[in-house]
């Protein structure tokens, strides 16, 4: 009994004392599907590089860059 009030007790410390909204629960800005188009076709032409310039130095840092930017474009700060 006592330890069962002990885990309530501290699960109402651990949880009541932060907000109850959170920004990841928010919906995406109305942006974003744009922001996602623009990523698809990023990768798209970074693939056809690839093709162009098939060496596996060149597709690393293909991907590596595209990887950057991608993650820059879908960031979501403002």
């Amino acid at each position: 009994m006592y330890r069962r009030d002990l885990q309530q007790r501290l699960l109402e410390k651990r949880f009541l004392d932060r907000p109850l909204y959170c920004d990841a629960w928010a919906r995406p800005p109305k942006a974003h599907p744009q922001k996602v188009s623009w990523v698809k076709n990023a990768w798209m032409i970074s693939g056809v590089f690839m093709l162009f310039f098939p060496s596996l130095a060149m597709i690393s840092a293909i991907t590596l860059f595209t990887a950057f930017v991608s993650f820059s474009i879908l960031d979501e700060t403002p």
